[in-house]
């Protein structure tokens, strides 16, 4: 039962992780892309 509460808990914190690094490499794309 653990293994699944700390499998769920952990499902939001990498979504967050995925789209904070998608972002950021978007945002750096664009910078040197202007630069």
């Amino acid at each position: 039962d653990q293994g699944w509460q700390i499998f769920f808990s952990c499902i939001p914190v990498g979504v967050v992780g995925f789209f904070s690094g998608w972002y950021q490499g978007k945002t750096a794309a664009a910078a040197i892309g202007l630069a």
